[in-house]
């Protein structure tokens, strides 16, 4: 049996109402997550370019897939837009990248885990979305933070900025 239906076929309140609150007002946890990350960690130009990157290349890697969305429960409202990468798997693990080796890590790990797990659990992506959303966003993160570090220095030179 696929993972991914048996995690959707399970049924606990408390999980359902938080995944549902994750579902329902993600754009104001992003704002949440985003504050809190400019306070406490270090690499801020690189969180606020990543996400940026992921919100605009995202609807165009899943228009290339195309890959349907699984709509196996009646939890959540299973929209008709591709599922792969899941964008909230994503932005969620840009943010746990972002945190390693502060002591937000210990928040936004579990928080990021949450939703990659919600996101399956209430039946509006499949576990590989879910899997492929978490890799993105790291991978995304990691490649904007090698980039800034290579040519933040450049430019300082170049500008004359110390």
């Amino acid at each position: 049996m696929d993972f991914s239906i048996v995690l959707a076929s399970l049924e606990h309140p408390v999980v359902t109402a938080l995944a549902a609150f994750l579902d329902g007002y993600w754009a104001m946890c992003l704002i949440v997550a985003f504050v809190a990350a400019m306070f406490f960690t270090k690499k801020r130009l690189a969180l606020a370019i990543a996400l940026l990157l992921a919100l605009a290349l995202l609807p165009g890697i899943r228009a290339f897939y195309d890959l349907p969305r699984p709509c196996s429960s009646d939890k959540a409202a299973c929209v008709a837009e591709p599922g792969f990468p899941s964008v909230h798997a994503a932005t969620a693990f840009i943010f746990v990248a972002n945190a390693v080796g502060t002591p937000l890590f210990f928040v936004f790990l579990p928080l990021g885990l949450f939703t990659a797990f919600s996101r399956v659990y209430l039946g509006v992506h499949t576990f590989e979305q879910v899997a492929g959303g978490i890799a993105f966003g790291v991978i995304l993160f990691i490649a904007v933070d090698v980039v800034l570090k290579k040519a933040l220095p450049l430019l300082r030179k170049e500008t004359g900025l110390t």
